[in-house]
């Protein structure tokens, strides 16, 4: 008798399996392919994000190379309008400029220039800093130039009247619809060589006279130039008289030196403690004032704060 072959050996059920395994392999196959593909889209998607990335960090590296161009060379227009360091030296012999703008350009600038044997000379502090404050810089130095040199007014508090009158019609169109509201804070000197006699007149910014080891602070107006509209009265600017004598030392200074941040605390600076830092230096000759200036800065400031302003001071000692 002949036994009976199971249905599980027979070729049908061989041919059965391998239809099984090449159906099998054939999903896995697309199924590989599908998750290669996907994976190639991804990395293809992500080559060209990554290209376009880097395409528009390459533009804005030559758009900021343009811009920081074109700010340094008006970096170099506005050094060319400020006086000279021979200028300077020439008029005031003893004399130092602490010049630190916060940016490549700056809102803070000095004006120096004589006629009629008086020398006229002013450290202004503009609206802001930086581009704006530079624009502001340059509108106020010609003005000033032509309100002396053309106009030949001499007494300061005329000249801050008119220079404020000046910007005020630059900016604003009429009392109701005013363009910006930017203005400057200044210290203006004449000193009258004949005379012995020094007359300031200011905007915020007050007149420092150090004399046998006292600060004598001549206060200014507390209103800003081109910003007279803004009060209810068109208050006038304050003229100040004093009488010079030889060794007086005069400084001159905008509030980004005392507006500075730092210190264990971070706190400002302060004027209270800037006039004590004048105090103690004011009998050193003058370079190394600038020089102790520059240091105490740097000190207060440190490495964790950056400068918040422009920063100019103007010492001058009276021969």
């Amino acid at each position: 008798m002949q036994a009976e072959t199971f249905i599980w050996g027979t070729d049908i059920v061989y041919f059965i399996y391998g239809i099984i395994i090449i159906i099998l392999v054939y999903f896995f196959i697309q199924y590989r392919t599908r998750s290669l593909r996907k994976a190639n889209q991804v990395l293809i998607e992500k080559d060209i994000a990554s290209r376009e990335v880097e395409k528009q960090r390459e533009e804005l590296a030559i758009k900021n190379k343009n811009i920081t161009d074109s700010i340094q060379y008006a970096k170099k227009i506005q050094e060319a309008l400020l006086p000279s360091d021979i200028m300077f030296k020439k008029l005031f012999p003893d004399s130092f400029i602490l010049f630190r703008p916060k940016d490549i350009v700056s809102g803070d600038f000095y004006w120096l220039t004589e006629r009629n044997n008086k020398v006229f000379v002013s450290a202004v502090d503009c609206t802001g800093h930086g581009v704006p404050g530079a624009f502001m810089s340059l509108i106020g130095f010609k003005i000033l130039e032509n309100i002396i040199k053309v106009q030949g007014i001499e007494k300061p508090s005329e000249i801050l009247n008119i220079l404020s009158m000046g910007i005020e019609n630059t900016f604003h169109r009429d009392e109701e619809d005013y363009l910006l509201k930017d203005g400057m804070d200044l210290a203006f000197c004449v000193f009258d060589r004949d005379k012995k006699q020094l007359e300031y007149a200011g905007a915020f910014n007050p007149l420092y006279l150090i004399r046998d080891n006292k600060l004598i602070e001549t206060r200014a107006d507390r209103f800003s130039i081109g910003l007279k509209h803004l009060l209810n009265e068109q208050n006038d600017y304050t003229n100040h008289s004093v009488s010079i004598k030889k060794g007086d030392m005069i400084y001159l200074f905008s509030d980004g030196y005392p507006d500075q941040f730092g210190g264990p605390n971070g706190k400002k600076f302060m004027y209270r403690r800037f006039r004590h830092l004048l105090l103690t230096i004011h009998n050193l000759p003058l370079q190394e004032q600038k020089d102790s200036l520059e240091k105490s800065i740097e000190d207060w400031k440190g490495e964790e704060y950056e400068q918040v302003d422009d920063i100019l001071v103007i010492g001058i000692r009276l021969v």
